[in-house]
């Protein structure tokens, strides 16, 4: 007979198993709307009171869909039985960990994700960025140096985008007289577009300024539902923007799931405002589409969306615009998309392209990346610039100066003013331009290559002049490498110079020194030269034969040979006897020279 308290249980948990499933039936299909807020709102208030392993994996995603992730992890911990629950969410509670940098306790997770699910390359990546963390926490040392701005607020602030002398960025700091409806997914406010102008300290500090009071940008461009993420045209006459519009999404009209666009607008002659947004043809009220990047030429956008068909949760896409119609979206492929989602793309005026990825290799959240298109469709290896450009938290919509050498970023790390934040940041990096020359000559070489200690690629040095970059705070080797030339290292630190001095640097290099033996085969009675002898060279200390030469009609023969070997040669020819001759041994060290030799045959 079982005891009392065993019998009671039982009967609690049969009638509570049928409340429970159809709490999180109802709980799942939120979610897969969107609304997290009322997800969390049916879990966390249920007259339900067992907790079961599948609640706290659902109340653990709905805390990190939202952006609560410590509540979000605390949640997870609470699962107790995850063969209870998808195998999906202990990749996000893994990715969690990854996130509050507890990088041991993630890589665990990753590995016990991976014996369920071996082939998900997301996991294995993070799981690889877990083990080397310490490279990529310490790559962006002497490269950059970020900081907040003052214009951040206790509200979300981000995507920045240079606008004419000033900056346009999104928050959702209330805007009077415009109501405060909530987002369904986040349970913040929605988004709005924000300007600010900026003032100049020091014209010879990239990034050097003081910025007004935030207005909002433009109120032809606003409505009670998400403005964000704007992109502008080369010459600022028209404005790309993400947004929503009731009736977007499965026919609600309210404040709750709206599928996200791109809204286009110009701007009105005399700088008289904006006209009303329209929306782009490649929108759906089926996906979303978001984060609009122009081409500088104006023909081609990238944005980024969830439309069927992709590689992971968000793929970066294009479109071409001709004759004013946009065309049909393309993926941009596995080179850059992965099952993760990869957003806020974005052009340098040297062509790299930059984007957020949680699919790459990271340091936790979304982290900036950067990758060049080599040919058509082809693009090289994704590269993380490690801290502190990113960080454990999502960092994204990266942005340069026209200089170059100094832009913005979002990120929601930890210490910033709000949710998330805007940053400038600026190279700190050295950039080092170079000669190689000849030593003698002066002449410059080229069709070698560049390497450094202190930087993990190489360098193709084409014309006897190359431009790089070095660190700050550092001692970095040069070593030049030319056909035919005796490497050429150099040492430079830059401990003692301002951040991102130029540097100046010569390199000379020596002839590599040739070393030959050259010699004539005559016929010892009479004297003449002999034509077509075989002469084979060999290492007297090895016995190997490292060349073999036919004598022209001069009896002539010539071959290199290697500087620390001593040699003996043989010489052949049908009609005539063997003959053989002790060689030279040559030194090592010195200018080039050639050694001389004579070899005498019989018949």
């Amino acid at each position: 007979m079982k005891p009392l308290n065993t019998i009671l249980f039982s009967f609690f948990l049969v009638f509570q198993l049928p409340a429970q499933t159809g709490l999180l039936k109802k709980a799942e299909k939120m979610m897969a709307e969107l609304d997290f807020q009322g997800a969390i709102q049916l879990l966390e208030n249920s007259k339900v009171k067992r907790t079961s392993s599948r609640r706290s994996a659902l109340l653990g995603e709905c805390y990190r869909r939202s952006g609560y992730f410590e509540e979000a992890e605390k949640r997870f911990r609470q699962v107790e039985d995850w063969s209870d629950v998808r195998p999906t969410y202990m990749l996000h509670f893994a990715r969690t960990l990854q996130r509050a940098e507890k990088y041991p306790e993630a890589l665990a997770y990753y590995q016990r994700y991976l014996g369920s699910v071996p082939s998900d390359p997301l996991a294995r990546e993070q799981a690889a960025a877990c083990r080397d963390i310490q490279a990529l926490q310490s790559r962006g040392t002497g490269w950059w140096e970020a900081q907040p701005l003052g214009i951040n607020s206790e509200y979300r602030e981000f995507s920045p985008a240079i606008y004419e002398r000033g900056l346009v960025f999104c928050s959702d700091r209330p805007v009077e007289g415009l109501a405060n409806y909530q987002d369904a997914w986040t349970g913040e406010g929605f988004l709005d577009l924000f300007h600010c102008s900026r003032k100049t300290l020091d014209a010879t500090l990239c990034g050097s300024y003081t910025y007004s009071p935030p207005e909002v940008f433009n109120e032809a461009l606003s409505s009670r539902f998400h403005e964000a993420s704007a992109h502008f045209s080369a010459d600022f006459e028209e404005v790309f923007f993400t947004g929503n519009a009731p009736g977007s999404g499965k026919g609600r009209d309210d404040a709750g799931l709206l599928r996200l666009g791109i809204h286009h607008a110009r701007r009105l002659p005399g700088n008289k405002g904006w006209t009303d947004p329209i929306p782009l043809s490649i929108n759906s009220g089926e996906y979303s589409v978001m984060n609009p990047c122009l081409s500088r030429d104006g023909r081609r956008l990238y944005f980024s969306s969830d439309m069927p068909g992709g590689h992971g949760g968000l793929d970066l896409y294009y479109a071409d615009r001709v004759n004013g119609v946009w065309g049909p979206p393309f993926n941009l492929g596995p080179d850059i998309n992965t099952q993760g989602s990869e957003v806020f793309p974005y052009f340098s005026l040297d062509g790299l392209l930059y984007f957020s990825s949680d699919g790459w290799a990271g340091l936790g959240g979304l982290d900036i990346f950067f990758s060049r298109e080599e040919k058509t469709g082809i693009w090289s290896a994704p590269y993380n610039p490690g801290a502190p450009i990113n960080s454990s938290s999502d960092d994204f919509g990266f942005i340069w100066e026209e200089t170059g050498t100094c832009g913005y970023f979002s990120s929601d790390r930890r210490g910033g003013a709000g949710k998330d934040d805007l940053f400038s940041f600026r190279k700190i990096a050295h950039p080092i331009d170079l000669e190689i020359q000849d030593a003698e000559t002066r002449a410059y070489l080229g069709g070698g290559f560049l390497t450094a200690a202190c930087r993990p690629d190489t360098l193709r040095v084409i014309d006897g002049r190359a431009r790089w970059e070095i660190p700050h705070n550092a001692c970095c080797e040069l070593l030049v490498q030319i056909p035919h030339y005796l490497p050429g290292l150099a040492i430079r630190c830059t401990y003692n110079l301002p951040p991102g001095e130029p540097i100046q640097l010569l390199i000379s290099l020596t002839p590599n020194p040739v070393y030959t033996l050259e010699g004539v085969v005559f016929q010892e009675s009479t004297g003449l030269p002999l034509e077509d002898v075989e002469v084979q060279i060999f290492d007297r200390d090895t016995g190997r034969m490292t060349a073999t030469y036919l004598t022209n009609f001069s009896g002539r023969f010539e071959v290199e040979v290697t500087p620390g070997a001593c040699y003996e040669i043989k010489a052949l020819k049908n009609g005539y006897v063997q003959a053989y001759a002790i060689g030279p041994c040559v030194a090592i060290g010195g200018k080039s020279r050639s050694y001389q030799l004579k070899v005498y045959m019989e018949r």
